[in-house]
């Protein structure tokens, strides 16, 4: 089952678009999953490099 998220983001936040490109949608994908596996107030950044 697959699940589609289309997430707006400023333009004024980024050189390119994260959706753009493979790498982007990776991390994007996991991002959400470990927020979902560890919860928003655990999440850094350095937990999803």
């Amino acid at each position: 089952m697959g699940v589609s998220i289309k997430l707006t983001i400023n333009e004024n936040l980024f050189v390119r678009d994260p959706v753009s490109t493979k790498i982007g949608q990776g991390i994007l994908r996991d991002s959400i999953l470990l927020i979902d596996e560890i919860g928003f107030e655990q999440f850094t950044f350095k937990k999803i490099s």
